[in-house]
């Protein structure tokens, strides 16, 4: 919502080979956009990002969600420099995209708002991470904004104490009942929220968390009661199509990971999806046992070889072929 994400589009498009635009032009412009101040538009605060590493509250507004976007971006950035050997391009963005570090709270584990001077913003009272009004975030707590580095998972998880408390702290953040609030059916979530967009990646993170039958679950729960085929039927505002594709893509039982080029795995909501992908030829997702209660992944094959893990690079589906599920009603790892 703050950050560039024409930046995100523009790298993934380029790393996917999708043709059209002057690539070399499009490199340049993104570049501009992310290190130079633009006319209403561009990153506002770039100059302090470039600075400090993070965007400093005290100075720009709602600096964490900024930071947060800023590092989406710049990580999608890197991958493009790389492999158009820009490596000075390449090492400076990378490294820009771990700024999130910077706005890390050990004490309270959550990413917090820091003014020019590296202190913490101070509210009204002690840190929240339930305030939905934090003024270093939009639209989102610090629960929500906790999950986004997709570019970085293991950079996220080496936050924690080790992986499993990572684990652990998803989990909580999806098991946790919303607070008692008579209001509450009218109101934003305060943790996973699938009608916004900073959170709803979250579910997949089990994948890289090694838990990936929590992503599984978690995503046919999400499928269940967040999308109805009725009026009203999606969970939230349906920015440019967001909450759509992320249906068709999790109903699939894949979903693309912003800025780079591979897919988490999930758990397909139907026995048989085909992709067009270009005249003639088609990926095929096979899930003959899927069901409401078959919700666990047993096994994938892609073109009769296993695939050891839950991640799919788009080179290796692009040129279509069979992805084939087993499922199972109860998890398999």
């Amino acid at each position: 919502m703050l950050g560039t994400p024409a930046d995100v589009i523009l790298a993934e498009a380029f790393l996917k080979g999708v043709e059209g635009p002057d690539w070399d032009e499009a490199y340049r412009a993104v570049v501009s956009d992310a290190t130079e101040p633009q006319p209403h538009a561009g990153r506002y605060g770039v100059e302090k990002y470039l600075e400090l590493g993070y965007v400093p509250e005290d100075e720009v507004n709602h600096s964490a969600a900024r930071t947060l976007e800023f590092g989406v971006a710049d990580a999608a950035i890197a991958r493009w420099a790389k492999v158009i050997g820009r490596t000075d391009d390449a090492e400076a963005f990378l490294a820009r995209s771990k700024g999130y570090k910077k706005l890390w709270d050990p004490e309270s584990q959550f990413f917090r708002g820091k003014n020019s001077d590296g202190t913490w913003v101070e509210g009204d009272g002690p840190f929240n991470p339930l305030d939905w009004n934090a003024e270093y975030y939009v639209e989102g707590t610090a629960w929500q904004y906790l999950w986004l580095v997709p570019q970085d998972v293991a950079g996220l998880v080496d936050l924690f104490a080790n992986r499993d408390d990572a684990a652990d702290k998803l989990e909580e953040f999806f098991a946790t009942p919303e607070p008692d609030d008579p209001l509450k059916e009218f109101l934003p979530n305060i943790y996973y929220w699938q009608g916004n967009e900073p959170d709803i990646h979250a579910a997949y993170l089990f994948d890289e968390m090694g838990r990936p039958h929590r992503t599984q679950y978690w995503v046919r729960n999400i499928l269940g009661k967040e999308y109805a085929a009725q009026p009203a039927g999606l969970p939230g505002n349906d920015d440019l199509g967001t909450m759509s594709a992320w249906f068709v893509w999790s109903a699939a039982g894949l979903y693309p990971n912003a800025g780079q080029t591979y897919y988490w795995i999930a758990s397909p909501l139907f026995r048989r999806v085909t992709f067009h992908l270009s005249p003639g030829v088609d990926l095929d997702i096979e899930a003959p046992g899927a069901s409401r209660e078959n919700l666990y992944v047993q096994s994938l094959d892609f073109n009769g070889r296993n695939v050891d893990g839950f991640i799919l690079e788009h080179e290796d589906i692009i040129h279509g072929g069979t992805l084939e599920f087993q499922m199972g009603d109860s998890p398999s790892d």
